[in-house]
């Protein structure tokens, strides 16, 4: 019953909340459908038919993910992979898309019909502008101890 990295799904069934999701969840098959909240609708698109579809992992590191996908028509495909939007972006042929949850805890994506290059990148805010402190206070230090030696040097 694994279904491996990513499929494609033929139906969405949208539920009102969290609960109804982790409700909905029991007896459904995750090869053929997924359960969304309602709050990620707008990522949904209607008639789905992805059965010639398929989706592949190409690279995986801990804050990567490269996949390769093609299907005839436009589709949603579900990532076995934990949904946490804070700091990871999703991109398609380089583009950045919105991702949403499916099945209460994986990521689910609107992937455009034709081959394709879908991402993910784990880009947190925090993660940049520490790397950003860390460099700063480097260079600042780097600065700091050229300039105490070069003052060494002049005064002996």
């Amino acid at each position: 019953g694994a279904l491996g990295n990513a499929w494609f799904v033929n139906e969405i069934n949208i539920v009102p909340n969290a609960d109804a999701e982790i409700a909905a969840l029991d007896g459904f098959e995750p090869i053929n459908s997924a359960v969304v909240d309602q709050r990620f609708k707008e990522e949904i698109i209607e008639g789905l038919d992805n059965n010639n579809a398929e989706i592949i992992l190409l690279e995986y590191k801990p804050n990567y993910l490269k996949y390769n996908s093609n299907s005839i028509k436009d589709g949603i495909a579900i990532f076995s992979e934990i949904y946490y939007d804070k700091g990871w972006n999703a991109y398609i042929d380089g583009e950045l898309v919105p991702h949403f949850r499916a099945n209460y805890v994986l990521r689910g994506l609107q992937i455009p019909k034709g081959k394709r290059i879908v991402e993910f990148k784990f880009e947190p805010n925090t993660y940049i502008n520490g790397e950003l402190v860390s460099f700063t206070s480097s260079i600042i230090l780097f600065v700091l101890i050229a300039f105490v030696s070069f003052k060494e040097i002049m005064t002996t």
